[in-house]
């Protein structure tokens, strides 16, 4: 059932009704920084073997501690070139619908992004994962990938939602680097620049490119964990920094894997978007239960939503089984970062009590949603089929 909390009881930093400033701010980073795993064994460690074959490159730092923070991402190689380019290790040409037939023409972007809320251990894991065993033969199918296993090293080491000021990071990601409320989401932003940039407008053509004689950002998948600290810990810090009187749990948790779709699609592509998020849905339940609708405890049934008849997650309507849609860009959240027509925000529930929701469980969860929203992305761009 739900319950509210008086903040003064449910939260132990700041004054119930008054936002919080430098000392609350100071206090809450002081009480959380503490490290409780290493981001040097978890995925500092990791990068090495991938050396070899592919191009694992710094992109920023975390200026709180520059040499522990240090942030990579993992490139497949030649990422950028023209296919004709002499430098190019291309395996072979790729004719792609949509992308005009030029000595110039660049292949596809995929970004995948992890541990955007550091505390969300299979997010960072997943991305891992999902370079060393499949990225090689994505690549060689004919896409140009980067992953960034892990944008938020401080939360990864800290178990923590936030950067060390405080926000969000996952709120924090606006145009340009110079307004992201993070070091996290800036270094991402500006890794985006260095790649070519955002596409012009989101779905501008048929084909997820640019419309012009490059192709552009075809999918990005971020991964994320919804966890039962989200209710604990998260949700009552954030109304107490926010100054609310009082924290009113109305969300629960979702009791498996869900999809957070970008609300702003154009029409013409809202059906191949939509059977897209299906996809995933299919396949990442057959390695991890999908989330059911929210249950209203007053009725002991499903939350119904009258425009949908399908029911809600966190108080969105489903628009099908397992997936919901948020307006990305107006919340800022990494998701917004390319203006990819195919955009995807995993979330997986590592603390469900099913005995068969392990962390490599989780992991795996990751990875399925990842490949098979590439293989459709593969086919949508007229590339050869899914690899076996």
């Amino acid at each position: 059932p739900r319950s509210a909390f008086s903040m003064a009881q449910f939260y132990r930093i700041g004054t119930p009704g008054i936002p919080w400033g430098a000392v609350e701010k100071a206090a809450w980073a002081k009480e959380v920084g503490v490290v409780r795993r290493t981001y040097a064994d978890g995925v500092l460690a990791k990068l090495e073997p991938l050396k070899s074959r592919f191009d694992v490159v710094q992109y920023g730092q975390l200026d709180q501690d520059a040499r522990r923070y240090p942030l990579f991402c993992i490139r497949t190689k030649g990422f950028g070139m023209s296919a004709e380019s002499p430098a190019s290790p291309r395996r072979k040409k790729t004719r792609i619908l949509g992308c005009p037939t030029s000595p110039h023409q660049k292949r596809p972007r995929i970004l995948v992004t992890g541990g955007v809320h550091g505390y969300e251990t299979s997010g960072v894991q997943g991305a891992l994962l999902f370079a060393d065993k499949h990225m090689e033969r994505y690549s060689e199918l004919g896409f140009d990938i980067c992953v960034c296993p892990c944008v938020s090293p401080w939360g990864y080491e800290c178990v923590q939602r936030w950067a060390e000021n405080s926000v969000d990071v996952n709120r924090s990601f606006f145009d340009t680097p110079a307004e992201c409320t993070t070091e996290e989401a800036a270094s991402v932003v500006a890794l985006v620049r260095e790649l070519g940039g955002r596409n012009p407008v989101v779905g501008s053509s048929a084909d997820g490119h640019d419309g012009g004689s490059n192709c552009g950002w075809a999918l990005h998948m971020d991964l994320h964990e919804t966890t039962d600290s989200d209710a604990t810990e998260f949700r009552p810090a954030r109304a107490a920094r926010d100054g609310q009187a009082e924290f009113v749990d109305t969300k629960g948790i979702p009791d498996g894997f869900y999809l957070v779709g970008d609300s702003v699609v154009e029409s013409s592509s809202q059906l191949v978007v939509t059977a897209w998020h299906k996809a995933v849905i299919d396949s990442v339940r057959r390695v991890t239960p999908i989330a059911p609708a929210e249950v209203d405890a007053a009725t002991a049934g499903d939350c119904g939503d009258a425009a949908t008849g399908r029911g809600r997650l966190l108080g969105e309507p489903l628009t099908q089984e397992g997936v919901i849609v948020v307006p990305a860009r107006e919340l800022h959240i990494c998701a917004s970062v390319t203006g990819a027509k195919f955009v995807g925000v995993t979330e997986v529930y590592p603390d469900s009590k099913n005995p068969f929701v392990t962390p490599e469980n989780c992991n795996e969860a990751q990875v399925a949603a990842v490949t098979v929203a590439i293989d459709f992305v593969a086919k949508e761009l007229g590339l050869d089929s899914a690899i076996a």
